[in-house]
Parts: C-alpha cells; structure tokens; sequence
C-alpha cells in the first residue's frame, strides 16, 4: 500500500479495512476517466475501493472466520463528503463461513448497518440536520427524497435507543397539541405523553380522549408502574379519569397545572389516601 493509499484508509477511519484505489465518477454512476492533472467537476462523486485485512466477523456471534464461502457483487454505500464531492464506499461482501454459528452469513461490515445504502456517520449527520431544518433542505442538500430521509432517521434512532441506557420512568407528562384547523385528519389534537425527567416523549395518539391514556397504560408492566411517583397533564378531564381508573396508579401524585410538582408531592405526603387531580403540559 503506498504513502496517498495508507493515507486515503487513515482518513476513512475502518478499521480492518484499507482503501485499495479510487476513481470518479458522475452523478449518473458513469466513470469518469481523468488523469491527475486535469480538473475534476465539483459535483463529480469520489468512489473508495475498499480491501478487507484480515478475517471477516459473523454478525450473529462475532467470530472471527477465516473461511470464504462466496464472494458477492460489488456494492455501494454513501459516506460523507469531501469538500464538494460526494463519497461512496465500493466493497465486495464475503459469506464467511461460521464454525459457531454453522450458517454462512454475510460478514459484518463495520461503517453499515445490514440491507443499508449509507454508512453509519452518513447517517447521523442526516438525521441531526433533518432534526434542525425542513426535510426538502435536507433532501437538496444531500440529493436525497423525502422517504429516504425518513428511513435514515428511523435507522439512526433505532440505533440510538439500542446503544443508550433505558432511564426509569417515574415523572409522567401528559399533554395535548392542535394541529391547526386545515388539512384531513378527523382528529385536531394528538395527545402527547412524555418522560418530564428527560424531557422525551415515550408516546403519542392521533386522539385526544380517556381511550388514548388508557392504550398507553395497557402496554406498562406492573414494575413500571409502581416505578411512576408523579403523573402531571392538563385539566382535561378524559386524562383525569383514565389515571383514576388504574389501581394500580393508586399511589401516584398527582398535579394540576399550576402546581409544581414538589408541592404536589407535599400535599400528598401530608394528605394520605387522598389524590389530586393530574396534569402538565410537556410541550
């Protein structure tokens, strides 16, 4: 591997892997055949031919296999740019062979996620943007459509919550937002119930009602719910009622929204047995 080659891998950071060549290409995928010295447009895309060192990894169990049994087309995978010009990795997958496992999965590919066109920090940097500006921005910006977009986020977030530590629930927030008055939707509110102590929400409802509380309460286990000390929501009565209803929610307090919770959970503890009625809004 020589001096620009071990550099180019130094820079793309993958490890067990290096960068075996380069070349340009257009947007339409055609190659362009360019000598060093002649200018390359700055919209033309920076295709890296990657070489694996070394054994491949089964995903399912993570050793290291050392047998091929077949190695696949070529494929493609969008990574962040360089200057102007879009970068794509270009790899071969192997089937490794998996003593453990007895199977032959496709190896593990550290910069993807699998059935996924775009690396992992690709994606990161999509998802953050599209959390900060209009998604037709992100889509220009990127040469992306909308439902792409949509699907890096999801992968980014589902990825987030495998890698984050699960917070007990013990502040609930329930809340109500208009969604205007145009458009379709037989609905004009969505109730919002959010975690107050992070600030997340943890769930929504396209009604606004006792049976939207209710569908979200059936899916706690009775350990989450003897976690959950303080329930906070608007004065709308269906949010009341459906808290109310749950024996198993008997030992919450509970806050109107002009109260704070610490002075909730006073008159609660200087009142035993009785429950006051509920509510926060979280937006």
């Amino acid at each position: 591997m020589g001096q620009l080659q071990r550099f180019v891998s130094q820079v793309l950071g993958v490890q067990r892997f290096k960068c075996a060549g380069w070349f340009w290409c257009r947007v339409d995928g055609v190659m362009l055949l360019t000598r060093s010295d002649l200018f390359v447009p700055p919209d033309a895309a920076l295709v890296l031919r990657l070489e694996r060192v070394g054994p491949g990894y089964c995903p399912g169990c993570g050793l290291a296999c050392r047998k091929t049994h077949e190695t696949l087309e070529p494929r493609q995978w969008r990574d962040l740019s360089w200057g102007t010009h879009p970068v794509f990795l270009q790899y071969a997958p192997r089937r490794v062979k998996c003593p453990r496992c007895k199977s032959t999965p496709v190896e593990w590919l550290p910069w993807a996620d699998p059935h996924r066109r775009e690396t992992v920090r690709f994606q990161q940097v999509v998802a953050l943007e599209a959390a900060s500006m209009p998604v037709s921005h992100v889509a220009a910006k990127y040469s992306l459509i909308w439902d792409g977009i949509q699907g890096i986020e999801l992968q980014a977030l589902a990825r987030w919550e495998r890698s984050r530590t699960e917070v007990p629930l013990r502040m609930v927030g329930i809340d109500e937002k208009y969604l205007g008055r145009r458009g379709a939707w037989p609905e004009r509110y969505v109730t919002i119930i959010s975690n107050l102590e992070t600030g997340e929400p943890i769930w929504t409802s396209p009604v606004r009602g006792e049976a939207s509380v209710q569908q979200w309460l059936d899916t706690l286990s009775p350990e989450q719910k003897a976690g959950i000390k303080l329930f906070a929501s608007d004065m709308h009565a269906p949010f009341q009622a459906a808290v109310k209803a749950d024996p198993e929610l008997a030992h919450t307090v509970c806050c109107a929204a002009h109260q704070k919770p610490t002075t909730c959970a006073q008159e609660k503890s200087t009142r035993p047995g009785t429950r006051i009625g509920i509510a926060m809004c979280c937006g």
